[in-house]
């Protein structure tokens, strides 16, 4: 469940680039989405801004790591990103049971991200946020969004929850 609040709060990142995640400095954490790093122009280059309500989550994720991997507790979760995958569905799954949640799987945090933001915002600064392409991408080129303007999405769907 860390793991996925993880994920969510930090533009419903992908359990693959969480998995292979380097460390951050600062507030501020880049990198490149792996499933479409190599058809990007721009390699699909990420650059979130760590909310403040995250950090207890990922401490939990951080503890016990010995500086290669930026949360250490995922490759203890699995050996291998598929397994880890498995792992943390697994317990998503007991815990939707026990809580009387329906399809409830780790990619679901991406989904609801996208779900609340939209509500929200419109829909090409969603895709920015998600590093989607659609037929939009034409007028990007002539007026991108910035990364100030993303993270301030992220910051706006963080915000409208109660943090414990």
């Amino acid at each position: 469940l860390d793991a996925f609040i993880v994920s969510f709060g930090l533009m419903g990142v992908n359990l693959g680039d969480l998995y292979y995640a380097t460390p951050f400095k600062g507030n501020r954490w880049i990198y490149h989405r792996l499933k479409v790093t190599e058809r990007r122009e721009d390699g699909a280059e990420m650059r979130v801004d760590i909310p403040p309500q995250l950090e207890s989550y990922i401490k939990i994720l951080q503890e016990g790591g010995d500086g290669q991997w930026w949360l250490p507790e995922l490759h203890r979760v699995g050996s291998k990103k598929h397994t880890c995958n498995e792992k943390i569905n697994d317990n998503l799954r007991k815990w939707q049971q026990e809580n009387g949640v329906e399809d409830f799987t780790f990619y679901a945090a991406r989904h609801s991200w996208a779900t609340f933001a939209r509500q929200k915002f419109d829909l090409a600064l969603v895709n920015d946020c998600l590093c989607h392409r659609d037929k939009l991408d034409d007028g990007r080129r002539y007026a991108p969004s910035t990364w100030d303007e993303r993270n301030a999405v992220n910051k706006a769907v963080i915000d409208s929850f109660i943090w414990e």
